[in-house]
């Protein structure tokens, strides 16, 4: 097939403009739209959404190089994270600079209950009878050591990113 011979089939409609508008809404809304509801703020159908995204050979360049509409997806929702990662640690390096250890203790539990819901988040034991309720109590100097043990991990992620790209 020449330069001059059409290819058969619909005509690829993704353009760089619309891939960019899909990740400026799938990081503005941190993955928590769906795609269905997403497509149609872009001009394009959930259909045709949902095919680029399942066709790693459509690719477009929205300013980092051609790559498949769905490591455009995974990009943005990463950067949210990260971006909400620096936020936490920015603000519990400014109280523990500040010697603030309430404002540490509440980033830290914070943190915790997200990133582990099962381990930390605010259970509640409920004796039918109604004699006993019961939370989950959090030691502070617990909550500290997890905090920088995520911090530390965080920084694995960010030196394996820099070394992939």
């Amino acid at each position: 097939m020449n330069s001059q011979t059409k290819k058969r089939g619909r005509p690829e409609t993704l353009t760089a403009e619309t891939a960019k508008q899909l990740f400026d809404l799938w990081q503005l809304t941190a993955g928590n739209i769906p795609d269905e509801q997403i497509a149609p703020l872009c001009g394009c159908t959930f259909g045709q959404l949902r095919g680029w995204l399942e066709r790693p050979q459509v690719k477009v360049d929205i300013g980092s190089g051609k790559e498949p509409l769905r490591d455009i997806r995974t990009r943005a929702k990463i950067a949210v994270k990260m971006d909400y990662l620096q936020r936490i640690e920015k603000s519990f390096e400014l109280a523990e600079n500040n010697g603030d250890p309430s404002a540490m203790f509440k980033i830290t539990s914070w943190l915790l209950e997200k990133q582990f819901p099962e381990d930390f988040g605010n259970r509640q034991k409920i004796d039918i009878s109604g004699q006993s309720i019961s939370k989950l109590r959090i030691d502070p100097e617990e909550a500290s050591a997890a905090m920088r043990t995520v911090a530390k991990i965080k920084a694995q992620m960010m030196e394996g990113e820099a070394d992939n790209g």
